[in-house]
């Protein structure tokens, strides 16, 4: 019977905050476990040139890195999607760090933006994570 990897686990793995984040969970083809950039290192002996190589890393060790989804920059796009002029305007000329702090401040003044934030969120993430498992043809259960 083929593996199978969980969506509903694998989307805890792929939300990151920044742009300019390193790659920090893995994930081994052999065993479909996920690992640390730390675990890979220790268990396996690798360096961080090799970590940051994924042709080899692939090629050589069968690990993959996990998919990264930058929630802030989802977070502006959900805002702009809320049409309200507003908030565009205000969020424009945001850098990540502004935005994320933006979006956290109106979404705890508005329960209902929040709540859609979170059901917007998880269909992102569980799109990316589906892209991923297809990429590397995998199979995955939702």
């Amino acid at each position: 019977m083929r593996k199978k990897i969980e969506i509903a686990t694998l989307i805890q793995y792929g939300a990151v905050y920044k742009s300019d984040c390193e790659q920090y969970f893995y994930f081994s083809l052999d065993d479909y476990v996920i690992y640390e950039r730390n675990e890979i290192k220790e268990i396996f002996g690798l360096q961080d040139d090799i970590l940051d190589d994924t042709i080899k890393l692939f090629n050589d060790f069968r690990i993959i890195p996990i998919f990264q989804l930058n929630l802030t920059k989802e977070m502006r796009t959900f805002l702009e999607n809320e049409n309200n002029k507003k908030i565009t305007k205000e969020i424009k000329e945001l850098n990540e760090e502004e935005m994320y702090r933006y979006f956290r401040i109106i979404s705890e003044r508005d329960f209902l933006l929040g709540d859609r934030w979170g059901r917007y969120a998880e269909k992102c993430l569980v799109n990316a994570a589906i892209e991923w498992c297809k990429q590397y043809h995998l199979a995955y259960e939702i």
